[in-house]
């Protein structure tokens, strides 16, 4: 996990790091700008499911993480909204995190540099369509900076006639139109078979998933999302490396 970018040269934020199961650190020494003013931790500060700005913590959710000042006193803060805590004026954006089935807490700090998926876990992602059931493989992510890096190779089930649509993991969602205008082209795919053939990896804006477009020479078809009969056999292996911005990790901010 990373705050390259977010801070002031002047400040050192510490990883905010995964305490116990309901319970998120952030280190005594961290230094950052709130509120107009510098402050410099003396103790740990930590956030717990007793934390939130209004509400209660719920499972599968995406929450994020402020700094905030509670009567000029520095907290942390969990929040539902990626603009602003509720009842606090002085706060900045540190972090967004998961919550697992049991309400625990994943961080991004969970999963640097690296955590793999079994093909078991990627089928149980929301929104796999065109490619069937995966009976083999593995599906490596990695946060780096605002963008999710995605390394897999897959075995395909039975393929289908929709479109084929490989989710990204904890219901991230790319960036919108602003930095994504229209679908693009993002790395590559390659096919093992008894002919090996590349294909392309293609992102589309405020999606929760890539899709995989035919590398046809002579033909626009590398840039348009592609079925999963359309393209694949059953019992094909595929193999993918791309990047894609992530919309909320671009909403990182600051408010004084």
């Amino acid at each position: 996990m990373s705050y390259v970018g977010m801070c002031l040269p002047q400040e050192k934020i510490n990883y905010l790091t995964k305490y116990s199961a309901t319970a998120l650190k952030l280190p005594a020494g961290s230094h950052a700008h709130v509120g107009g003013r510098g402050v410099t931790l003396t103790e740990d500060l930590f956030a717990t499911n007793a934390n939130l700005d209004t509400g209660n913590l719920t499972a599968n959710t995406l929450y994020y993480v402020y700094l905030v000042l509670n009567n000029e006193t520095p907290k942390l803060v969990l929040s539902l909204s990626a603009v602003a805590p509720t009842g606090y004026l002085s706060f900045r954006l540190l972090e967004d995190v998961n919550t697992a089935d049991d309400s625990a807490f994943i961080t991004w700090s969970d999963v640097v540099p690296v955590t793999v998926l079994t093909h078991t876990q990627v089928n149980s992602l929301a929104g796999n369509q065109g490619l069937g059931v995966f009976s083999a493989g593995s599906y490596i992510y990695q946060r780096i900076a605002n963008q999710l890096a995605i390394r897999g190779k897959l075995t395909c089930g039975t393929t289908t006639s929709a479109v084929i649509m490989i989710p990204f993991p904890l219901a991230l969602v790319s960036a919108d139109n602003s930095i994504i205008p229209s679908l693009y082209h993002s790395l590559d795919v390659h096919k093992t078979s008894q002919q090996a053939t590349n294909y392309t990896a293609l992102i589309s804006p405020s999606v929760g998933y890539f899709s995989l477009g035919m590398y046809a020479v002579g033909t626009p078809n590398s840039l348009t999302p592609s079925t999963g009969t359309a393209m694949m056999e059953n019992g094909a292996v595929i193999s993918f490396n791309l990047t894609v911005p992530i919309q909320s990790w671009l909403a990182k901010s600051v408010r004084s």
